[in-house]
């Protein structure tokens, strides 16, 4: 990263609000900075606007290098401002929630959440290997979170990709950089006209920027390459490519309904793509159900016994001859959810088994955890159901804060819990794989 042309560490800008802490990122329009509120004590992101070819830095100051460069600055500044406003009007815990803007230096700043993270981007260059579907099941549902609420505003962010996904230690996702998005106004229009594309990325709408045939679906192509390039680490074919041919090439490793997904993402033609978050989410559902066997079933479907269930129920035994709990460790995945908080947090890093007993919604059930540092494992039931249909639970904890995906024995995920974790209590919500949301209150036995 060349610092050459950012702010020093330690300069203080916003009538010493904020000081330059490090240095994040500095790209073609933009230089990123780590701040610290001085007034909370607290750690902000805080984006410069500056271009690189056309600004220049005299002390503090960014300064335009020619005067035929002025018009064009202005304009980009504008827009860099209109970047803040539209993040600043989205709620959403996987969208960066902007806190200030403001002018100084001869260019405008704006404060956002500070992420303690990296990009999936950054992640998958700093590993051998792709992503597991698993894994990549874990983001998915987070970047579709965050697309429902964009597009219910009518924005369309225009330059999803593994750069702009972050992903912190929590495995919590957040989507980054507006700078490309485009608003529908009331009549119809496009916010602005230009834009710029990501190759790999961009359907054959974006390329040939045909904005009157921008929407969702623009998104959902380049959401279809981001899960292709996560699960192959291979750079997703062109648009104009797909649309002679089927160019994908996927390893043995990503399932055929994984496959499915993607090609019905990348669809060249841009009516053959999911045209809605919820069309998406329900073909997610379907991938993950595992088969009805019971009306009684409401939230968890089990699937037929398989040679993991008959190894599973001989290890509980056996466990149990031994005096000992029955935990297992399978992959992690978060889900949004609005966390019950009314209790004062506790450390809990110490306590290695915690027997709960409550209820999901109104449907009774016991749970065993075990929390060993950051690393929370289990199981539980339904007491409907039986100890017979234990459901298996892997995930994280962090200053109270417990993440956890619920397996079925033989390792599909059903859904997830997220919560306030005390040495007592247990609570927060639960949501399903079909997208069911419903609260749970256990306690310690």
């Amino acid at each position: 990263m060349d610092t050459s042309t950012m702010l020093e560490l330690g300069t203080l800008l916003r009538n010493d609000t904020y000081k330059i802490v490090g240095h994040i990122a500095n790209g073609g329009f933009g230089n990123t900075y780590k701040v610290l509120n001085t007034a909370f004590d607290e750690i902000l992101a805080m984006k410069e606007f500056f271009v690189r070819g056309i600004n220049a830095r005299e002390g503090k100051d960014v300064t335009v290098s020619l005067p035929e460069n002025n018009a064009t600055f202005e304009s980009l500044r504008n827009k860099f401002r209109q970047e803040a406003q539209r993040l600043r009007h989205l709620n959403n815990e996987h969208i960066v929630r902007v806190h200030d803007l403001f002018e100084e230096n001869g260019t405008v700043y704006y404060v956002m959440d500070y992420i303690d993270g990296q990009s999936i981007g950054a992640q998958l260059k700093n590993q051998p290997n792709p992503m597991t579907e698993n894994e990549a099941l874990v983001i998915l549902p987070q970047v579709l979170d965050a697309l429902k609420t964009i597009h219910a505003q009518n924005i369309w962010h225009l330059d999803i990709k593994p750069g702009n996904l972050m992903i912190d230690g929590c495995q919590h996702v957040s989507l980054i950089d507006f700078g490309a998005s485009k608003q529908m106004r009331p009549n119809g229009e496009l916010s602005s006209s230009s834009m710029c594309y990501t190759p790999g990325y961009a359907p054959m709408e974006q390329v040939e920027q045909n904005v009157e045939k921008f929407g969702p679906w623009t998104d959902f192509y380049a959401l279809g390459a981001t899960l292709y390039y996560m699960l192959t680490k291979q750079t997703p074919p062109s648009s104009s490519d797909l649309a002679d041919c089927d160019d994908f090439q996927f390893p043995s490793s990503v399932s055929e309904d994984m496959q499915k997904l993607i090609r019905w993402l990348m669809s060249p033609q841009r009516n053959s793509r999911p045209q809605s978050v919820a069309e998406i989410e329900q073909r997610i559902s379907l991938m993950l159900s595992p088969p009805k066997t019971s009306a009684r079933t409401v939230l968890h479907k089990s699937r037929r016994k398989s040679p993991h269930l008959l190894i599973l129920l001989v290890s509980l035994l056996l466990v149990a001859a031994l005096g000992l709990g029955a935990y297992f460790l399978f992959g992690y995945k978060s889900g949004k959810a609005s966390l019950v908080d009314d209790e004062e947090e506790e450390d809990v890093e110490m306590v290695r088994e915690i027997h709960l007993e409550g209820a999901i919604g109104q449907y009774p059930v016991k749970m065993d955890l075990e929390v060993n540092g950051t690393v929370v494992s289990g199981n539980y039931y339904y007491e409907s159901q039986g100890p017979n249909k234990r459901l298996i639970l892997n995930g994280t904890y962090s200053r109270g804060r417990v993440v956890l995906t619920e397996f079925t024995v033989d390792g599909a995920p059903t859904g997830q819990f997220q919560g306030k974790l005390t040495r007592n209590v247990f609570k927060g919500n639960f949501t399903s794989s079909r997208g069911q949301t419903l609260t749970f209150n256990l306690k310690k036995k």
